[in-house]
């Protein structure tokens, strides 16, 4: 089975524009824990590659990797008050089965992705 990006409805405002990562019938999300920051900073790259590993935290479930872009989380000084867009690096993400998040202790999580 191959990684397949998803769309989200366009019915639900708050994931608009965003796509979920999938393989075959499971959903995949991305843990804070597993990254070193919050996913929520990452914008994937749809047509970049996925790669697909085993993971040793859940006896060999596959996870998946993305690249994209991770954003300054320090952009601006204050809460809604910026001059500019936030500073980005290249990044990779990874993404393990909905069904396992918050295994391994408090976290941050994400589903639905933003695309550059």
């Amino acid at each position: 089975m191959q990684p397949q990006w998803v769309m989200a409805d366009p019915r639900v405002r708050d994931d608009l524009g965003r796509m979920a990562m999938t393989r075959g019938p499971l959903v995949y999300c991305a843990e804070s824990n597993d990254n070193g920051y919050a996913p929520q900073l990452f914008v994937a790259d749809p047509d970049a590659d996925v790669i697909v590993t085993a993971c040793d935290d859940f006896d060999g479930v596959l996870q998946l990797t993305l690249s994209g872009r991770r954003e300054d989380s320090e952009a601006a000084p204050e809460l809604y008050v910026a001059e500019r867009e936030p500073s980005s690096e290249p990044a990779e993400l990874k993404m393990i089965p909905y069904a396992l998040w918050a295994n391994r202790g408090a976290s941050e999580m994400q589903v639905w992705l933003r695309r550059q």
